[in-house]
């Protein structure tokens, strides 16, 4: 399995580590293409027997897999670049915005593409990643990309509809978890609390109530009724929360964000 990896950003230095990890592709069989000195050292630092170009067509040169990690403004750019390239190729494009049907525009119909949306997270293989596909791609296909970027984390394929939705939610969601965990640091830091303990006890705070949600059977309202107690402590908090209505602002946040990823689509 040849793999090209066009852009060798953080997301792309991190699908290479789940092709290695997943044992998908051998590291010989990997390239990376871009211009930067410092894109080639990030990506070579991945792993020492990865090869590097600064030539696209070359970098595609037999690839069975093509990963498009670029801007989304660069992506039908490189794509006419690559539209020779042999018919079998397997493209997997990141960038929020670009539709199936664009890249076709280029590729043509039979074209076998794949639109993912990876997290962050994937870095430190806990990410998530939703995927869609064109007609010509075949179910040994998404198995091969269930696994890949599993290895990252957890991977749900989705409908091209459904994208937006993904964008809003998982895509922009660590940000959304990052401010809420620097208000805790901040609020616990004016309580009293060390600012070295802070943050950490914040982020650990979320994690295990992430991992109960996930391994347990109970619902939110049903974890969040486990710590609550009448006339308690967390009561309290909650009920600012409830006054402040925080509920409404974070589904008009995500409401925003898919709004957003829509118009860069064309949707809207």
């Amino acid at each position: 399995m040849k793999v090209a990896v066009i852009g060798t950003g953080k997301i792309g230095c991190a699908i290479t580590q789940g092709l290695i990890r997943s044992g998908l592709a051998k590291t010989a069989d990997i390239t990376g293409v871009a211009r930067s000195e410092l894109s080639r050292e990030k990506f070579l630092a991945v792993h020492a027997d990865l090869n590097w170009t600064t030539d696209i067509v070359q970098g595609v040169f037999n690839a069975d897999v093509v990963l498009l990690g670029v801007k989304p403004a660069q992506i039908l750019q490189i794509l006419e670049k690559l539209a020779p390239a042999k018919p079998s190729t397997l493209y997997i494009s990141v960038a929020a915005g670009v539709t199936l049907a664009n890249m076709q525009s280029v590729l043509g119909k039979s074209a076998r593409l794949v639109r993912a949306m990876p997290n962050t997270p994937v870095v430190v293989g806990e990410g998530v990643t939703a995927f869609t596909v064109a007609g010509g791609v075949s179910p040994e296909d998404v198995r091969w990309l269930q696994k890949m970027f599993g290895a990252l984390g957890k991977a749900y394929e989705v409908t091209e509809a459904e994208l937006d939705a993904v964008t809003a939610l998982s895509g922009s969601g660590p940000a959304y978890f990052y401010v809420f965990i620097k208000a805790l640091e901040s609020a616990a830091v004016s309580e009293g609390l060390r600012s070295s303990l802070a943050r950490e006890m914040a982020a650990q705070t979320a994690l295990g109530a992430a991992t109960m949600l996930l391994q347990g059977r109970a619902s939110p309202d049903e974890l969040i009724a486990q710590v609550k107690s009448k006339g308690g402590t967390t009561e309290a908090a909650l009920n600012v929360f409830e006054s402040k209505q925080l509920e409404i602002t974070v589904m008009e946040a995500v409401t925003a964000a898919a709004n957003r990823a829509r118009e860069l689509a064309g949707n809207k």
